[in-house]
């Protein structure tokens, strides 16, 4: 389970993002802040696709992946 701490951690961190403070418009540099949110969550995208696989066993578990996997895809 240590290998999805990454993972969850990344998860955890965009949950408790105040997305409210960044659509503030007494913010006073929102054109750095959103670039720097959206690289942030491209290469998380970029990490979840690389490196989470598609199952995974833990004992008599098998975790599939595959449509985490899929709904990181943007759609056309």
């Amino acid at each position: 389970m240590r290998n999805f701490d990454p993972f969850l951690e990344d998860i955890y961190d965009n949950n408790n993002i105040d997305y409210e403070l960044v659509l503030d418009e007494n913010l006073k540099n929102v054109q750095d802040v959103l670039p720097l949110l959206l690289d942030r969550f491209e290469s998380q995208k970029d990490k979840f696709e690389e490196y989470l696989p598609t199952t995974t066993d833990l004992g008599l578990l098998r975790i599939d992946f595959q449509d985490t996997k899929l709904n990181l895809k943007p759609n056309p």
